[in-house]
């Protein structure tokens, strides 16, 4: 199972939205970040723990729980399909920025 695409962590609160639907429904506990230069590779929490612990709240569009970046731990490099989807996604986000 691939890794949950998430563009960046929220710097404020130093948090993550992961969707209450990938965790609850699809039982992904993997993410990696396109964007975060800090955080190159793929990171894993306690689905359990998020379930029971975290804020659930909202990004503006979908029901999303708030995990504390400290509740990640590292596992592996990203494989080469999350490595492609990165790059993709960070090309759409150049697009937006520079067109």
């Amino acid at each position: 199972m691939d890794a949950i695409c998430i563009w960046e962590r929220k710097y404020k609160d130093d948090t993550v939205l992961v969707s209450c639907l990938r965790v609850d429904k699809d039982n992904n506990n993997q993410l990696f970040f396109c964007l975060d230069k800090d955080y190159p590779n793929v990171y894993e929490f306690d689905i359990e723990k998020v379930k029971k612990e975290a804020e659930i709240t909202t990004n503006g569009s979908i029901y999303c729980y708030k995990i504390p970046i400290s509740w990640l731990k590292e596992v592996r490099k990203l494989n080469n399909r999350e490595i492609k989807l990165k790059e993709k996604e960070i090309s759409k986000y150049k697009r937006k920025i520079f067109n």
